[in-house]
């Protein structure tokens, strides 16, 4: 199945979850409680973006971005290109990742 079969085949409330996130802070990520596959990032298309607008996403052109963290693994994140640049996309990705890692170190105590 391709990404675009998954996406219109999931969950329709989390599609407007993933949706509105997007339309806020102008990128969504794995690591966002949305259950939303790093895989389907990985291979997006125009025609996902374009199922997304069909739900309500008002932003432009989405670009995946990923990077692993040791100690913790790889967090992706599916980002706005014109509403945010690709440093604060990483950005984003790095304070999730290094968040998780501090609750999960915090929980271990």
């Amino acid at each position: 199945m391709s990404t675009l079969d998954h996406l219109t085949n999931w969950d329709i409330e989390l599609v407007k979850k993933v949706v509105d996130h997007l339309n806020e802070f102008g990128i969504v990520s794995d690591e966002d409680g949305y259950d939303f596959p790093s895989t389907w990032i990985e291979r997006w298309s125009d025609a996902c973006t374009d199922y997304l607008k069909i739900h309500g996403y008002k932003g432009g052109p989405l670009s995946d971005i990923g990077e692993f963290f040791s100690g913790y693994g790889a967090v992706y994140g599916l980002y706005n290109t014109t509403g945010i640049s690709y440093k604060s996309a990483g950005e984003y990705i790095t304070k999730l990742a290094t968040s998780n890692m501090q609750h999960a170190s915090q929980s271990d105590d």
